[in-house]
């Protein structure tokens, strides 16, 4: 028996203490939940734990940017079915200036409700944002542009709108004639029956000399869609348009009609590698360039006056700058969504004008193009909507999935370590009796040295 060492109680106090340190670690994981609470516990559990986790918290916020892209969507919907609405009223009332049973100041009255709903379509368009972002005005197109020989941007030529379909690329074009618009100069005011294209006004004495004869040449001008300018008592018109469909027949009944024309924009196109190719076919449309294949590329390049001073540009359609939205855990899991540029121009009614039967007729013609355009910007964007609900779909069971392997990786099964919590319980109860008894063996060594 020894004084010095009381081995026994040293041994029994080792085991309490270890006892004590692992029911501290089955008490933190019963109240935190978690099997792996530290890298200690389990070093490469710990890490793939934390890895899940992140996986986890990125496609719950994928998934809500997806919600987020959604509503985005909608805005801008919601905002071509008014668009589109409008586009109907239009027809409807260009159907109606056709009819040939209306007078000229009906069909002025009806140009006056088209000219305001023209002007409301660019306001939609202009005013529709999401979050301080607009949709329908063309700043989240991707970036393009068009640069003469020297790299320098130039706005005689410039990009009009482009297809979905366009890939990244330089299209070389050589401009050879620059676009005209039908120009008439030198009108005369007499007694007579006057004829500007399909409108007439019978000019009598009287109205020959009342300086209120320019306000209805101004309205025949309208009715026509031609430019009216007066210098003193002659007066100039030029078409808003430019092409050799545009036209200005100005006569007096009983002389010989001698229409002028405009002329439509000359050009070239060079086959590249990186733009166009040999499918590629262009087409002229008054100053506009339309290059097109078979499969849906369009890219339209507007013209003005001074092009061909430039001559040789090229377009530069850059892949760049379209609604970018992260729709999965990793920095490749991206969509990009295209909110078309919606105006007037880009719907090719910005000069649509019913003052005339035949302008009428033409305005039927722009306008239902200008609604199958309308409709097959919201198909894509209703085409983004399915896409985006079935990537929170898959999102939902990925997350679902990932989290329930964090589950099992990282969470405490409560059955299992309450049983374990209730046997160290039991054990560090029993080792502090053996200890509380090991210490009053020394009780025995003080009996010996009493006797």
């Amino acid at each position: 028996m020894k004084v010095n060492h009381n081995m026994t109680a040293i041994r029994t106090n080792l085991n309490l203490n270890r006892t004590n340190t692992n029911l501290d670690n089955v008490t933190y994981k019963l109240s935190s939940g978690y099997k792996i609470n530290n890298a200690k516990d389990d070093p490469a559990g710990y890490a793939i734990l934390k890895r899940l986790n992140r996986q986890i918290k990125g496609l719950d916020q994928a998934n809500r940017n997806s919600a987020d892209a959604i509503s985005a969507i909608n805005t801008a919907e919601g905002a071509l079915q008014e668009i589109h609405s409008i586009l109907q009223r239009m027809s409807e009332l260009a159907t109606q200036s056709a009819n040939d049973t209306n007078t000229p100041e009906d069909r002025d009255t009806i140009q006056l409700e088209v000219a305001q709903l023209k002007e409301e379509i660019n306001r939609i368009a202009e005013s529709t944002d999401y979050n301080g972002k607009t949709l329908l005005n063309g700043d989240s197109q991707r970036t393009s542009y068009v640069a003469d020989a020297e790299g320098m941007k130039t706005t005689a030529i410039d990009i009009l709108s482009q297809s979905t379909t366009v890939m990244p690329g330089s299209y070389h074009i050589t401009v050879n004639a620059d676009p005209t618009k039908a120009q008439y100069d030198g009108l005369d005011i007499h007694p007579g029956t006057l004829h500007i294209n399909s409108e007439t006004l019978v000019i009598t004495e009287e109205m020959a000399s009342d300086p209120a004869i320019s306000e209805k040449i101004q309205a025949m001008c309208d009715r026509c869609n031609i430019a009216l300018e007066q210098d003193g008592s002659t007066y100039s018109m030029t078409t808003y348009d430019y092409g050799s469909s545009q036209y200005i027949s100005v006569y007096y009944e009983g002389e010989e009609p001698d229409p002028v024309y405009g002329t439509d924009v000359e050009a070239d196109i060079e086959v590249t590698d990186g733009g166009c190719d040999e499918n590629t076919v262009m087409s002229i449309e008054g100053n506009v360039i339309i290059l097109t294949n078979s499969d849906g590329f369009e890219l339209k390049i507007k013209t003005e006056t001074g092009a061909a001073d430039i001559g040789a540009v090229t377009a530069e359609v850059k892949d760049a700058a379209i609604m970018q939205v992260q729709i999965g855990s990793d920095a490749t899991n991206m969509l990009g969504i295209v909110f078309e540029k919606v105006s007037t121009e880009t719907l090719g009614i910005k000069y649509c004008n019913v003052g005339s039967n035949e302008l009428a007729s033409l305005a039927i013609e722009d306008l239902h193009n200008a609604i199958n355009k309308v409709s097959d910007i919201r198909s894509k964007l209703g085409a983004y909507t399915n896409r985006l609900g079935y990537a929170q779909d898959d999102l939902d069971i990925q997350s679902y999935n990932v989290e329930d392997a964090a589950s099992r990786m990282g969470d405490t099964d409560m059955a299992t370590m309450m049983t374990h919590y209730t046997e160290l319980n039991v054990l560090e109860q029993a080792t502090s009796s053996i200890l509380s008894k090991a210490n009053l063996r020394a009780e025995t060594i003080l009996q010996l040295l009493q006797t």
